[in-house]
């Protein structure tokens, strides 16, 4: 809602508020959200480790096409740390 500005103006740093408390709470979809913010620097500071965490986390062991892309672009140094092959 934050995010898109769904009934108002886009709060993207709002959004992260809500996603990271959701994420807390086991919410998977806001774990991938948030990812997705972490991603693009919006509303929280650049950080593709973070999102990349929130990424695997979200899915489990299967992996969203989201997921999939970013892996795609990750280093293969990056990807150890995760347990992904490179």
């Amino acid at each position: 809602m934050y995010e898109l500005g769904e009934g108002g103006s886009a709060d993207e740093e709002k959004a992260a508020e809500f996603y990271k408390k959701a994420a807390r709470q086991g919410d998977a979809l806001a774990n991938q959200r948030l990812a997705s913010l972490y991603l693009r620097g919006a509303g929280v500071e650049k950080d593709m480790i973070k999102a990349a965490a929130l990424f695997i986390v979200g899915d489990g062991e299967n992996l969203s096409d989201s997921s999939q892309e970013l892996l795609s672009i990750m280093k293969p140094e990056q990807k150890k740390r995760f347990g992904r092959s490179a």
